[in-house]
Order: structure tokens, then C-alpha cells, then sequence
């Protein structure tokens, strides 16, 4: 056993020997002895002991025995008393993960004070009963590892050892511990999968429990190999200055693992599984304007890629404006007017200059609707805003923000995008130039 979790520390790189290290005790059979061995294998150790006010009496009578113990072998120990109930109040979450929450915040104050380690007490059997609580649950791209030997600065040394072996520990050397009820209480899953799912698994395969620790080492090795490709595979796409992220739709489907890859991409988005389904099918009909809202952001499928962008933009406007020299505010345009032979600048589809009297007051800035037709320079004809929208490869996320300049009825600019026939600019007379200065 001590042989065992020694090798796991140093094979692992959890932590050097002698390495001081904070241990976290609830009390029970597999904390107690994680701190005895460690002590064997002669870490400066230091307690902690989480009370989380559950379970009245026994709850703090844990807590005391924990201190006792650490008083008669002087250990360092803290005991962190958290409200679980308030925070369930406060933020709606279950007990479990509120207890969880407020744990972990505990266990982060105590390695940034050092020392900067922090051993838990997970064992073999735990890995492979939370595997099965995933599968019921739902797993996102990590969750095959079951438990991992180091998250940040949390470590397992026990992870590789079974529970049995513990228990026999504990008897052998006399390590003392307190049962804890609850951990015998139907009401929790994990509990279940613990004394009904794992027992019925023994029945269908003698010696299954020893199998299924066996795959949860190779589980940990394929989810580490997982993570390295997904986060290779998802770094060949960076997003641009406004935050919208474009991947071509090809480098998803063709890939070894579609699903995966596509749930890694949206994991920061809360979308349900089934939903990422959704948008996976999307890609594969290339049903471009397929839209996938996520909270402030949104999921699109435009023309052969998937988009994730800041949401579907918000129509700006309208803006009247009724002189040169009284703008109204937040106007996306600058305006600038022109004295004779004053030079204008380089013109592009984000800027338009026309005589003074060309323009006649008031203009109308507002978003383009369904319908809308205008003459783009250069054409000789007229064609509709959507149809230009669309040639210009306006993505499905920007259409809504697309704002047209109108003067009684006539459209003369689809703001950055193009600019009407017909708008006369001799620069012997005064001008007026208007500078497309918004969000696409």
C-alpha cells in the first residue's frame, strides 16, 4: 500500500518526496488513511476539514474528532465551516453541488496560503462509480477519466488503490475513522451505483470490480490523448476582433470524431447535448441560416461553416437627420462637409460624398428591411438589399445590423456595403461626406 501510492506520486509527478502537502480529512475510513500513509512516506502534512453543517451533531462531532487526532500526533489542522443551506438559497443549486462549490473555494484558500498541494482522498472504486454516474447523467468530451489524478493543484495518491485494500489498511495499522451515514443514504446516486449497481456488475462477472478499475487507468490515458487532439484540432481556429469564430464546416464532418470535436468547440455555451445534435445536422444539410441561440451568443451554419458568434446582431436606429450641424446622437456615420475643391479623401463602399444639394434633408438611417430595392453604382439596373446581402457574403449574424441610408424614399447607401447610382459629386461645388464608422 505505501509502496503503491509512493510510486503513484513520483510516476505521476503529483508531488516530490517529502513534499510538504495539505491533506483534506472528512474523518472517514479513506481520508484517515490517505493521511496516515502520507505520513509514512513522511510529508510535513497539514489538515483540513471541511464541516458542512449537514447532518447536526455527527457533523460536528467529525469535526472534533478530526481536530482530536490531529492534537495527539501534532498535525496542523483547520476546520472551515461552510452554510450550504444559504448558498442553496441564494443561487438555486442542489445541496450536493453547493456543498461541493464552497468546498472546493475552501480547499483553493488553503494551497494559496501553502503549502500549494492539496491530496484528496478519491480511490480506484471512486473513479469507476463516478464513470458510471456520467454515463447516466450525460458526459461532455471529459469525462471517460472518471476522476483524474491532478486537477490544478488537487491531487489523488489513492486513485490507483481499491477500496478494499484501504479498508484492510486501516485494520492492519489501526488507523481510527468514523462512519458517516449518509454515504449508506438511497437518496443519492451515487450511493446506488455504489451498493446496487457495482454488487450487480460482480454477479454478471466474477471479478469485474478488478476489470473495471483495470479500464479506468486506460480511460485516463485515452481522455488525456482526447484532450491533447481536441484542443489541437480547436486552436487552428482563433476568433476575429469582434469576437465571431468561423470554421469551415468541412474540418468537423471529415474529422475522426465529429461529435466530439463539435461538443468541444460549443462547451463554453450550455447547450444541451441533444441540441448539439441539432447543430451537427445542420452542417451536415449545409441548411445555411440554421440558427442555434446560446445565451449571449449564437450558433449559426452559413455557407459551408459553422459560426459562433456574440449573438445575432441588434438593428440599430432609425436616425433622422434633419441638418448638417445638428446630428443626433449614437449615429454610426460621421459626417463631414465639404468646401469647393476640398479633397474628399479615397472612396470606398464605406464612404459617400455627393453635392450638397443632392441630399435633401431630412435622410432616414435605419435598418433595412424585406422588399427594399435600390440602384448600386455601376449596375445600370436595380436590385433588392437582400439579394446584395447575400452576394457580399454578409454573414447570417450581421444581416440584422445592415442599416440603409434613405432620402424621401430612395435609398442611396446600404451602409458599407455599396453605394447608390446616380449621386453627383462635381468638387467645384460643396459636398457632404458620410464615413460608415459601425460594428460590421
Amino acid at each position: 500500500m505505501i509502496d503503491k501510492v509512493r510510486s503513484t506520486l513520483l510516476l505521476h509527478g503529483l508531488a516530490a518526496e517529502r513534499e510538504p502537502l495539505w491533506v483534506a480529512v472528512s474523518g472517514g475510513c479513506d481520508s484517515m488513511v490517505l493521511l496516515h500513509v502520507l505520513r509514512e512516506l513522511r510529508h510535513p502534512v497539514h489538515v483540513v476539514h471541511v464541516d458542512h453543517g449537514l447532518r447536526g451533531a455527527e457533523s460536528t462531532a467529525d469535526a472534533a474528532f478530526v481536530e482530536a487526532h490531529c492534537r495527539e500526533l501534532g498535525i496542523p489542522v483547520v476546520v472551515e465551516r461552510i452554510d450550504v443551506e444559504a448558498l442553496v438559497r441564494s443561487k438555486g443549486l442542489s445541496k450536493q453541488m453547493a456543498a461541493r462549490e464552497l468546498r472546493y473555494a475552501a480547499f483553493h484558500h488553503c494551497v494559496e496560503k501553502g503549502p500549494h498541494r492539496l491530496a484528496m482522498a478519491h480511490h480506484a472504486d471512486d473513479a469507476v462509480e463516478t464513470l458510471f454516474i456520467h454515463l447516466l447523467q450525460g458526459m461532455g468530451t471529459k469525462g471517460w477519466g472518471g476522476i483524474p489524478l491532478q486537477s490544478g493543484p488537487f491531487i489523488r495518491p489513492l486513485l490507483e488503490v481499491s477500496r478494499s485494500t484501504i479498508r484492510e489498511y486501516a485494520m492492519a495499522k489501526g488507523v481510527p475513522f468514523r462512519e458517516d451515514a449518509s454515504n449508506a443514504d438511497p437518496a443519492y446516486l451515487r450511493n446506488r451505483v455504489r451498493h446496487e449497481l457495482m454488487p450487480f456488475m460482480g454477479e454478471l462477472r466474477e471479478g469485474a470490480d478488478a476489470v473495471l478499475r483495470r479500464d479506468m487507468v486506460r480511460n485516463r490515458e485515452l481522455n488525456a490523448v482526447l484532450g491533447h487532439w481536441l484542443d489541437a484540432t480547436a486552436s487552428l481556429w482563433q476568433p476575429d476582433a469582434q469576437g465571431t469564430l468561423r470554421i469551415p464546416a468541412d474540418a468537423v464532418l471529415n474529422c475522426a470524431a465529429p461529435t466530439l470535436l463539435l461538443t468541444h468547440l460549443l462547451r463554453d455555451l450550455d447547450l444541451h447535448p441533444d441540441r448539439v445534435g441539432e447543430v451537427l445536422k445542420a452542417l451536415r444539410a449545409d441548411h445555411t441560416g440554421a440558427l442555434f441561440p446560446a445565451g449571449d451568443r449564437a450558433v449559426q451554419v452559413d455557407r459551408g461553416h459553422l459560426v459562433i458568434a456574440r449573438g445575432a446582431s441588434t438593428p440599430l436606429g432609425p436616425w433622422t437627420l434633419h441638418a448638417w450641424d445638428a446630428l443626433p446622437s449614437g449615429l454610426p456615420v460621421s459626417v463631414e462637409v465639404l468646401p469647393p475643391d476640398m479633397d474628399a479623401g479615397p472612396l470606398s463602399n464605406h464612404v459617400l460624398v455627393a453635392e450638397w444639394d443632392a441630399l435633401l434633408l431630412p435622410l432616414v438611417l435605419r435598418p433595412w428591411r424585406t422588399g427594399d430595392r435600390f440602384r448600386p453604382a455601376g449596375m445600370g439596373g436595380s436590385k433588392l438589399v437582400s439579394d446584395l446581402l447575400i452576394d457580399a457574403k454578409v454573414p447570417v449574424h450581421q444581416k440584422a445590423g445592415v442599416l440603409v441610408l434613405e432620402s424621401r424614399g430612395t435609398i442611396l447607401w446600404v451602409c458599407g456595403l455599396r453605394v447608390a447610382d446616380g449621386l453627383p459629386m462635381d468638387r467645384s461645388r460643396p459636398r457632404v461626406r458620410l464615413e460608415w464608422v459601425g460594428p460590421y
